[in-house]
Order: C-alpha cells, then sequence, then structure tokens
C-alpha cells in the first residue's frame, strides 16, 4: 500500500520520534517524576507534520466497504497514522491522536483514521471529531507506560487497548488466549483492536522498561 511520500520522510519521522522517546528517557534517570514538556511536543508534531509522516492521507484505509462521510478536509494535527491498527471487521482502522491539555499534560485520543482525521463510524457514515479533543491524559510517568482498554458496546462492539510506552521494544498483548505484538510508533503509541466485548480476566500487557521485559495487569485484579 502506497504512502505518498517524498523519499527521506519516514527516516526524519524515526528520528523525531526517537528524539520524543529519548527526551521522556531523560526525565526517567534518577527515578525522576515524568513530566512532558509541552513545547517538546508542539515541536515535534509540527515537524512531523511538515514531513508528512504524523498526517500523511491515503494510509489504512481499510479492506471492507468504502466508508461515506465528511468530505475530506485537513488533516488534524497530532494524529499518528503509524499507531493504526486494522478493524478485525475490515472497516476504518483505529489510531491515536496526541494533543496537551490546558494542564499541559500530554494526552492521547482514539479514533477511526480516515484522511488523517480521527472520528467515529455511526451508520456506515464516517464523522470527525470536532471541536477540543479528549482523551486520556497523564504521561507514561515513572511506571514507564500508559495502557488503556476502551470497551465500546455500540454495535459492532468492540475492545481496545492502547497507550504510550517509553521503550521502543515491540509491546505484547495477550487476551483470551490471544496473544497480539505491536511495534510502537511515534511517540511509543501503539493500538489494537478486537471484535466483541471480550472479558479482561487474565488479560495482560508485556513490554520492556529500564532494560527489562515485564509484565502488567490489563484486567481487574483477581477476587478471593
Amino acid at each position: 500500500m502506497s504512502r505518498d511520500r517524498l523519499p527521506g520522510l519516514d527516516l526524519l519521522g524515526d528520528r523525531l520520534g526517537d528524539a520524543a522517546a529519548r527526551e521522556i528517557a531523560a526525565e526517567q534517570e534518577g527515578r525522576r517524576r515524568f513530566r512532558f514538556n509541552p513545547f517538546l511536543l508542539a515541536a515535534i508534531l509540527a515537524a512531523l507534520v511538515g514531513a508528512g509522516t504524523v498526517t500523511a492521507t491515503g494510509v489504512f484505509t481499510g479492506t471492507g466497504d468504502p466508508v461515506q462521510g465528511d468530505k475530506e478536509g485537513t488533516a488534524q494535527p497530532g494524529v499518528l497514522t503509524d499507531s493504526a491498527a486494522a478493524d478485525p471487521g475490515g472497516g476504518l482502522p483505529w489510531a491515536l491522536r496526541v494533543f496537551v491539555d490546558d494542564r499541559g499534560r500530554a494526552c492521547i485520543q482514539l479514533g477511526r483514521l480516515r484522511d488523517g482525521a480521527l472520528g467515529m463510524v455511526s451508520n456506515g457514515q464516517f464523522h470527525r471529531y470536532e471541536g477540543e479533543p479528549n482523551g486520556t491524559c497523564g504521561g507514561p510517568r515513572e511506571e514507564g507506560y500508559v495502557a488503556v482498554v476502551e470497551q465500546r458496546a455500540v454495535p459492532p462492539e468492540r475492545t481496545i487497548v492502547y497507550g504510550r510506552v517509553i521503550d521502543d521494544d515491540p509491546v505484547v498483548i495477550q487476551m483470551n488466549g490471544q496473544r497480539t505484538t505491536r511495534k510502537p510508533g511515534a511517540l511509543g503509541a501503539f493500538v489494537a483492536a478486537y471484535a466483541g466485548l471480550r472479558d479482561l480476566s487474565g488479560a495482560r500487557l508485556t513490554l520492556t522498561i529500564d532494560g527489562r521485559r515485564v509484565t502488567k495487569r490489563l484486567g481487574p485484579a483477581p477476587t478471593g
């Protein structure tokens, strides 16, 4: 599938993503509390948009029937197209958008990806997110990661695992006997989408923190 980019832009995007990861890792030295620099985030996003690596169009269009909806327009800033994960039903993929809230915190927003913009699909129609973005706020902090499990009951039902990590080693998600591996993209973002409302008991996330592979619980703690 063609990304329609000029030569060298992928490399530039990779280098900028690595720079963000190094900034985050530096904050971890000495076990200091992670504080995301909103000016660094803005600079990285602006550079990535200019390079065409964050909001490139024509990336991950899905394999199902075409989805009608809002007229194609300007791509939204902060959309991380390389975080995109295929929808299990073959429709538009799921991806993340990064933004800074009014408290200066780094935040992530989940949505369906089309033409470099996030939105939702309703009755076969794609609707771009409008207005101020909203989502999960807070950086990886001293834990080295942020992980969110979101279950959407509106048909078609979906369970989506997404977040950000500091280390760029692959993230492994284990749920209901299924093993999914994701390579973090720009700013350490990753997404995995599953059909149905999954049983989260026993769900786990394996990632690298401080050079060690560790496993974290995604679902509720066992009772009894």
